[in-house]
């Protein structure tokens, strides 16, 4: 640690810091955070190339996971400088193919970060007062990332980011959660107390969730989200069809309207699809026919696209993917 401040300004010591740390981690566990605080505040604010920010990303993520909410502090200092220097980088001009390897390992490792925060339960660091006023950008961000093709390595990473936020964010409280093989709620791993009935169990598990729901998220999911998920394949003209690659990102948006079906409930996603496609699936399509004429869904046909689009969600991510297709 007094070495790193001493010397942050040498990539080499920098890096060596790094690596150290991340070893200890897994061993010293929320012990660590006071020594490895500084580390990280001196390395971070020393970077000079886009590939030590890639090099953090790791580290950051197995102190979060580790140390959770022993890490907020930390993570709310950092959080911010990292992502205005991260802007610098990805905003930078590229003049080689070098240089755009490194965009994209650096898109990547931004989205990994993000996803990152969800996966080890720490997101309320993106709503903290420091960082709150980043929260619209980030989501824009990832939005752009998921359908930057042929990019299809990013857009998978943030597709599979979006199905983590609308889980944490976008999930009604008032559904039924199911109880099954003595799990309350397949997602949160929670094992049933013999002591407490399935009802005082699923009221605890709807509190969390209410607690950790952010209503205005819903309006964004709707307004921004869900639309680019039908845009998305527009843009990849079918190339699904040849490419292993592009065939998971359709995989991938699968997953990402599964989780709104279930985090929103069948009805309410049924209902806002057959206002939404009737609105604009028509002129979507006309983008893919040869006289370029939009057409106006009839809202039978509106309601008879859903029901099939429903159907095929609940049948699981596979049957719905190959819906998709």
């Amino acid at each position: 640690m007094v070495v790193t401040g001493q010397l942050h300004h040498c990539e080499i010591i920098r890096a060596a810091a790094r690596e150290t740390c991340q070893k200890m981690i897994g061993c010293a566990g929320p012990l660590i955070i006071e020594f490895v605080t500084p580390i990280i505040k001196h390395g971070v604010l020393s970077i000079r190339f886009s590939r030590e920010i890639v090099s953090y990303q790791p580290l950051l993520t197995s102190l979060m996971f580790k140390c959770k909410d022993a890490v907020i502090g930390t993570m709310n200092e950092m959080l911010g400088p990292l992502l205005d220097l991260i802007s610098v980088f990805l905003n930078q001009t590229i003049s080689g193919t070098d240089e755009d390897v490194e965009l994209k390992n650096l898109k990547r490792s931004y989205l990994q970060l993000i996803l990152g925060i969800f996966n080890a339960d720490c997101q309320n660091i993106l709503l903290s007062e420091e960082n709150a006023s980043k929260l619209n950008t980030i989501l824009q961000s990832i939005l752009t990332y998921s359908s930057e093709f042929p990019d299809v390595l990013t857009q998978k990473i943030a597709l599979n980011l979006l199905t983590a936020i609308i889980s944490a964010w976008a999930t009604n409280p008032d559904l039924p959660l199911p109880v099954i093989s003595g799990m309350i709620g397949a997602t949160n791993g929670n094992k049933l107390n013999p002591s407490q009935t399935k009802k005082q169990i699923q009221q605890q598990q709807q509190a969390k969730i209410k607690k950790k729901q952010v209503p205005e998220f819903v309006s964004f999911l709707y307004s921004n989200i869900i639309p680019v998920l039908f845009k998305i394949p527009l843009i990849m003209n079918r190339t699904w069809e040849l490419d292993a690659q592009a065939n998971q990102v359709i995989t991938e948006i699968a997953a990402v309207h599964r989780s709104v079906w279930l985090a929103r409930g069948a009805e309410e996603y049924r209902q806002w699809l057959e206002g939404w496609i009737a609105a604009n699936l028509g002129l979507m399509v006309s983008s893919l026919r040869a006289d370029g004429v939009s057409r106006t869904v009839s809202e039978i046909e509106a309601r008879e696209l859903v029901e099939g689009f429903v159907r095929a969600l609940a049948d699981g991510k596979r049957n719905f993917a190959v819906f998709l297709k």
